[in-house]
């Protein structure tokens, strides 16, 4: 069966094209910040996050949608990881957008939690934390770990990879 593993940035576009696999392959998505937070923003317990991991890597076909170091560890070997690299204005300009929709309507995030304007502005918040994951995924987070690594840098590259499924 089918083993995807999508990372990039936030506002990079990962539960997009998880979507899009997903109806075409016919295989459950799982958004890791959905498993890590529990509501009000308590980080999950290393150990409880682990082991629900594991649970979906046993599976025979997952979509893995979001970076956490401890998943890379886990995650078969033979997956296929799509890195997605946007230009950093098209990441600030998709979280923000999407925060600001998130919060006016009320919407929930990340499991049962809630963005507010506090947060977002906030150290901890997505616009601060949008850069320092842009910073990271510039560098080569995986090594030569994974055998196939799918680079996204644009939208015909997208497209020619969602064709290829």
């Amino acid at each position: 069966m089918d083993k995807y593993w999508i990372i990039g940035p936030p506002g990079s576009g990962k539960s997009t094209l998880s979507k899009e696999i997903m109806s075409k392959k016919h295989i459950n998505w799982y958004e890791l910040d959905s498993i890590f937070w529990k509501e009000k923003w308590e980080k999950r317990d290393s150990k409880e996050f682990s082991d629900r991991i594991k649970e979906i890597l046993s599976k025979d076909g997952y979509i893995l949608d979001g970076y956490y170091r401890e998943v890379s560890d886990l995650i078969d070997k033979d997956c296929t990881v799509v890195l997605l690299k946007r230009p950093l204005l098209v990441l600030y300009f998709r979280v923000i957008s999407r925060s600001l929709s998130c919060i006016l309507k009320r919407k929930k995030i990340c499991g049962e939690n809630y963005e507010s304007f506090k947060r977002f502005f906030s150290k901890e918040g997505m616009i601060s934390y949008t850069g320092k994951q842009y910073k990271f995924f510039e560098n080569e987070v995986l090594g030569n770990s994974f055998s196939k690594v799918v680079k996204i840098r644009n939208n015909k590259e997208l497209l020619d990879f969602i064709k290829k499924l």
